[in-house]
């Protein structure tokens, strides 16, 4: 597994414990840390003594921020048919990472800090009870870039629903944790120096009354499934 993840399969009272831990990139993930997320989550799936599992910046200074741009950028150099199989292989690695994520089974915490952009705010999402500190700042910023949304706009919608998701994708604007409450992405705020304190409490109160996944918490076959996508999206995909 990449040192970039760490993953602490069960702390003795049925929680496991998956941080990111690439704070010079701001956890930013690379190819290597999608497929090591994909490897903890299977792990977390498949072993029956995990009850939860907690998602957290090893330093709860920055969650999450996004999709390794650099890497991204160097993919987008190559040219001909070498593109076209590095990007599809990096679409399917990401969109495998999250599917992977969303079906393992588990009721999920995310400990959110810092910065939550793009796949940050997915991974996010994809939390059944999520407690950010008070100066955490989310963001989808594909249009600002020029991106069309990923399968990341799936999670979010399912999450915080059409009305609140679709208005963060078309503007690309930044949000505060207050506001991702009042959306439904985030369950808790807490002051940012008190994050620490404050994850260990909400571990300690669901290990002893149990944490219920979110019943639309499915994975991207069963958000999108044999339904066309809402028009809405595919407005706001083709206006990007």
């Amino acid at each position: 597994m990449s040192p970039f993840v760490t993953y602490i399969p069960n702390n003795g009272n049925g929680t496991a414990i998956v941080m990111l831990n690439r704070p010079s990139k701001r956890n930013a993930l690379s190819g290597e840390m999608q497929e090591a997320l994909t490897e903890a989550f299977e792990k977390i799936r498949d072993d029956d003594s995990v009850k939860r599992v907690v998602l957290q910046a090893a330093d709860l200074t920055n969650f999450c921020a996004g999709v390794d741009m650099h890497e991204m950028k160097q993919e987008m150099q190559l040219e001909g048919r070498e593109a076209k199989d590095v990007n599809l292989q990096a679409s399917l690695r990401y969109a495998n990472m999250l599917d992977t994520v969303a079906s393992c089974g588990k009721p999920m915490i995310g400990i959110v800090s810092g910065s939550a952009i793009g796949a940050g705010t997915t991974l996010a999402a994809l939390c059944d009870y999520v407690v950010a500190g008070d100066d955490t700042v989310f963001r989808y910023p594909e249009r600002m870039m020029n991106l069309k949304p990923s399968v990341s706009a799936a999670y979010a919608v399912n999450r915080m629903g059409r009305d609140n998701a679709l208005p963060l994708f078309s503007s690309g604007r930044k949000f505060t944790a207050a506001e991702a409450k009042t959306m439904k992405l985030v369950d808790e705020t807490c002051p940012a120096d008190k994050l620490r304190d404050r994850m260990q409490t909400v571990i300690s109160r669901f290990e002893s009354r149990p944490l219920q996944r979110k019943p639309g918490n499915p994975t991207l076959s069963k958000v999108i499934g044999d339904r066309e996508m809402d028009p809405k999206m595919v407005d706001l995909v083709d206006r990007m």
